[in-house]
């Protein structure tokens, strides 16, 4: 109550009304009532912009004495009612908001959340230090308006965190976002892919994957080393200006960087990881691939050496017709039984008709093993160009396997960095307690107060060129948000054009699969045409045989009748017919 009736003297004595209720709506003063000075509250500018101190000047606040101070007084202690109670219904929207997001992303957030209440406890502490100190200097104009300086200050800082909360907040949900869909792509992959255009598709997204994650790395290290030009040269000249409270702030962006990078290298180790178990898959499946191709390939030369066999066995056979034949004209003209061998020539007619059938299926079976040489040797093909796109695959992820390494060395250099800070942010605070002992010294002694207050003047017209370069600031982290927003637009598109690029591919898969099983059906009717044919072949040979057995025994030949007969018995035997 002391230090506002001193304030009240001081406005009644040395503004004017409109002087004093400019400062009020600039600055959220409140007159006649005690208020922590931590908690700003503003009469236009609530919604968190800066105030424009440009135009306030130490030559107008010095005019003329103040009128009705009472009224005005009333009025903005009703106004300053009015904005506790807006800000306070506004901050609880907020928590509320903040403790939703915070319990959904809870997994991610957690080490990020004990390191800003630790920051937060030790922000309170150099606060209630501050208060302490200031407690014991008298108060005056000018360490009002520092106190007010030092609020805006701090409101513009507070933006700037909630835009990086913000910004950090849309990065992890875009690498949630990218995780689903790989997650999705994953299941999808895992019902069964054996198809050469499959492969190509999922390498293909695989590689889109990698240089997006590539591209959010650069971007991110981009905006890091933005950051810390911008925060590297605001806190220091914050510092040099007798501000004790900034190497809080500066500790908790440098932790929230370094935990940012840090679960950021995680999510791509858990990519790496996902990627190299892929690639192990579709190895497997391409060795599978390759060793039924070769027991296709092995079925295939057993079939042809088969076919080969019995078309030597056929020539065998025609020739051994043709013999026949000629012996059964010498015996037609030359023995009287030729009324009793019509049958015979019949059935050596008979059998040339069935060899000749046996003939052209033998034809056809050839042309269709060569056309399925020709779609073996199309597999091959496609299988060799699936393993270069595995190997390509192999040489990107070892690239990213390289930039996480980098990644990990910038990390630990972003700590070092940031405990040389933490030690130079104490030394600096050290300082700063020094100087105020010296200020209270200073202020004891009346002479040297007018030159302190000419530095005070100086000073303050360095911050309110400092508070332009924070709304500048301040414009570029719109700006950069913006550009965020449109980036995570384009992601999302890119997103949803992969997986109709995903669905090409399942359909073109189905229909691979139809003629899979196309290729499997005539391939079984061709053996089932095969093995026809080699039963029909064998008993053709038995004919053959048993019709030889009976010539020889008109010949007289009895003995090679009776060896006829008993290689006929062996061939039934052997074929089981």
């Amino acid at each position: 109550m002391n230090n506002d009736s001193n304030a009240e003297n001081i406005l009644k004595s040395e503004f004017s009304l409109d002087d004093v209720q400019s400062l009020s709506n600039a600055y959220g003063l409140t007159l006649g009532r005690n208020r922590r000075p931590q908690h700003v509250t503003t009469s236009q500018h609530f919604t968190g912009s800066t105030p424009d101190i440009r135009g306030l000047t130490l030559d107008n606040l010095r005019t003329t004495s103040s009128i009705q101070s009472d009224t005005l007084i009333s009025k903005l202690r009703e106004e300053n009612e009015l904005l506790k109670k807006e800000a306070s219904i506004k901050e609880a929207k907020l928590q509320s908001n903040i403790r939703s997001i915070r319990t959904f992303w809870s997994p991610e957030l957690k080490k990020e959340r004990n390191s800003r209440k630790e920051h937060e406890s030790r922000s309170k502490r150099l606060e209630g230090e501050l208060r302490d100190v200031q407690g014991t200097i008298p108060e005056n104009m000018l360490q009002r308006e520092n106190v007010v300086l030092r609020r805006a200050v701090q409101d513009l800082e507070a933006r700037v965190q909630t835009q990086r909360e913000t910004l950090e907040a849309r990065e992890i949900s875009l690498r949630r976002a990218l995780q689903l869909a790989a997650a999705h792509e994953q299941n999808l992959s895992g019902k069964g892919i054996q198809s050469e255009e499959t492969y190509r598709a999922l390498l293909s997204i695989k590689d889109d994957k990698i240089t997006a994650l590539e591209k959010c790395v650069r971007d991110l290290e981009e905006n890091l080393r933005a950051y810390e030009r911008q925060f590297g040269t605001s806190t220091g000249s914050l510092l040099r200006s007798r501000r004790g409270l900034h190497d809080a702030e500066g500790d908790q962006m440098l932790c929230a960087h370094n935990n940012y990078l840090k679960t950021k290298a995680d999510g791509l180790k858990c990519e790496l990881s996902i990627k190299d178990a892929e690639i192990y898959n579709l190895k497997t499946r391409l060795e599978a691939t390759q060793r039924s191709d070769h027991e296709t390939r092995s079925h295939l030369e057993a079939v042809r050496e088969s076919l080969h066999a019995k078309s030597n066995r056929c020539a065998q056979l025609q020739a051994d017709n043709d013999r026949l034949r000629s012996r059964q004209s010498e015996i037609t003209y030359s023995s009287p039984q030729r009324i009793a061998e019509r049958p015979l020539s019949h059935e050596l007619e008979v059998k040339e008709h069935q060899i000749k059938l046996l003939k052209s299926r033998y034809e056809n079976l050839e042309f269709q093993l060569a056309d399925k040489d020709r779609r073996l040797l199309e597999l091959e093909e496609k299988i060799n160009h699936a393993n270069g796109i595995s190997s390509r695959d192999e040489k990107s992820s070892a690239e990213a396997k390289i930039s996480i390494m980098a990644l990990e060395d910038a990390l630990s250099d972003k700590d070092e960095a940031m405990k040389r800070e933490r030690s130079r942010y104490q030394e600096e605070i050290k300082e700063e307690r020094n100087r105020r002992i010296e200020l209270q010294s200073q202020l004891e002694n009346p002479e040297e107060n007018e030159r302190e207050k000419m530095e005070m003047r100086l000073e303050i017209q360095k911050l309110q060129a400092q508070c332009q370069m924070g709304q500048q600031a301040l414009q570029d982290q719109d700006q950069r948000a913006a550009k965020a927003e449109a980036l995570h637009a384009r992601l999302k598109g890119q997103m949803e054009d992969i997986l109709k690029d995903f669905d090409h591919a399942k359909n073109a898969y189905t229909v691979l699969q139809q003629k899979f099983n196309q290729l499997r059906r005539s391939r079984e009717k061709d053996e089932k045409i095969l093995v026809s044919a080699k039963r029909e072949t064998a008993t053709h040979c038995l004919n053959e045989l048993e019709i030889r057995a009976e010539l020889l025994e008109i010949k007289g030949k009895k003995a090679e009748a009776k060896q006829v007969r008993e290689k006929r018995a062996q061939l039934q035997a052997q074929y089981k017919l």
